[in-house]
């Protein structure tokens, strides 16, 4: 079950808002927890199990790991053990047969469990905050179920840490609000609309390209690309909206996960501003205990490095993502090192097109096709382009992509007044919103989604 399936936004949604109303006040953290269980249940099937076990093993474990090393290791151990065995024992397989030179399928994968890469940084940060005292254990578990089963971050974030909504989970702190759950509704929608109107579109250019479906000309590359940049943004920041909108309509306050990205004018500046719950987390779990910037300028660039390979492999136990990784690592040590300073338009530029690059092996499913998307971008492709091009470029597409560079790209000082007019004319804004919810609705019932990209993580 997603966000923006009619199963959801029909049935499951409305149901759940009706008993979480009806409920009394003491019994919404239970009706919520059930509520949970059987969203999470329906789309895990047996891997339903996996997590209960998970969850019950961490609770225990937890109760002991204040300023206990060994405990704490252990229930560290307890939770990468599901993560290392179920997507990554296939790619170090594949590692091994690569090294021996034998031939297998680079596109063979075994069945992953759902959302099993983020609960499992849930799970490590608790355990992490507990070994350290910057939390208490949840002794009797309820909470903590409640914390690692809360739908909204479930499946695909975004990675929520169990002491920023800890005091959130008393009853008297989440009273139903008119103003919460109308701003709530409102982010909700917003996500919704950008998954469906954009996300869901630019996926049908970009998948022709990265299927090679049409020719890979300089041209059709170039495009496909771009949709994808376009893509993987409007679809995982729209989830991302989605999640924190259900979540305050529930009385939760979740962190922000996406500021502008695209209008970031160094990769170190991009990096403050996507998936930001990601890049808060390595740095906060990975770099800063492996000495941070503390041990010296070498150790430090390593560090630096270590947290992006980490980032990759985490994303997908592929080649793909190991060099998306590194890439993003090597610009970002390069900048540390002072040899590339990027700044204002040219900057965002610059940073912008490095990451388009990257994107393309985060897409493709094998460095092969990876490679070829770079060469066609290159101009050593099938040519410049080719009448395949205006097939990807239909009016209507090239309308959106348009769109979505231009409010994905556009000066802040220009978005910020756009934004600004909006919250001073609610009328036109709840307009709007109703509009976006319309025609978002019109998509879905005419053709259907496609599934978070993050999900698959």
């Amino acid at each position: 079950m997603v966000f923006a399936s009619p199963l959801f936004l029909s049935i499951y949604m409305p149901i759940l808002c009706i008993c979480y109303a009806c409920a009394p006040l003491r019994l919404r953290n239970a009706v919520l927890l059930l509520a949970c269980v059987v969203f999470y249940g329906a789309g895990a099937g047996e891997f339903f199990f996996l997590l209960v076990g998970l969850t019950l093993l961490t609770v225990i474990l937890g109760r002991f790991a204040y300023q206990n090393r060994l405990v704490s290791a252990g229930a560290i151990v307890v939770n990468l053990a599901p993560l290392v065995y179920y997507k990554y024992s296939t790619f170090l397989g594949h590692i091994v047969l690569d090294i021996q030179g034998v031939a297998y399928d680079p596109l063979a994968k075994g069945l992953l469990p759902l959302g099993i890469s983020f609960y499992t940084f849930h799970a490590i940060s608790y355990i992490v905050d507990v070994y350290t005292g910057r939390i208490s254990a949840d002794k009797h578990g309820f909470r903590y179920g409640l914390y690692l089963f809360l739908f909204p971050h479930l499946i695909a974030g975004p990675i929520v840490r169990y002491r920023e909504i800890e005091r959130q989970f008393a009853d008297s702190a989440r009273a139903i609000r008119v103003a919460s759950v109308s701003s709530g509704m409102q982010i909700f929608l917003i996500g919704l609309s950008k998954k469906l109107l954009i996300g869901d579109h630019a996926a049908g250019i970009a998948d022709r390209v990265f299927t090679q479906t049409v020719p890979l000309t300089s041209a059709t590359a170039w495009i496909g690309v771009f949709a994808y940049t376009m893509q993987i943004y409007f679809d995982f920041s729209g989830y991302s909206d989605m999640a924190i909108g259900l979540a305050k309509m529930f009385g939760f306050r979740f962190p922000r996960n996406f500021r502008r990205p695209y209008s970031a004018q160094s990769l170190t500046d991009f990096w403050r501003r996507w998936h930001i719950s990601l890049s808060r987390w390595l740095r906060d779990y990975v770099y800063i205990p492996l000495g941070g910037n503390r041990r010296g300028t070498a150790r430090t660039y390593l560090n630096l490095w270590l947290i992006f390979f980490v980032c990759g492999l985490w994303h997908g136990a592929n080649y793909t993502f190991v060099v998306w990784g590194i890439g993003h690592g090597m610009l970002m040590v390069i900048e540390r090192l002072g040899w590339w300073r990027p700044r204002a338009w040219w900057g965002q530029l610059a940073t912008f097109g490095w990451v388009m690059l990257m994107w393309v092996p985060f897409r493709a499913d094998s460095m092969s096709i990876a490679i070829d998307v770079w060469s066609a971008m290159a101009g050593m492709g099938q040519g410049i382009a080719d009448w395949h091009t205006l097939t990807l470029l239909d009016p209507r597409s090239l309308c959106i992509l348009m769109f979505a560079g231009l409010v994905t790209m556009m000066p802040q000082h220009w978005f910020v007044g756009i934004q600004g007019w909006f919250h001073r004319h609610q009328t036109v804004r709840a307009g709007g919103i109703a509009l976006l919810a319309v025609l978002s609705l019109m998509q879905l019932i005419s053709q259907g989604f496609t599934p978070f990209i993050y999900a698959n993580f």
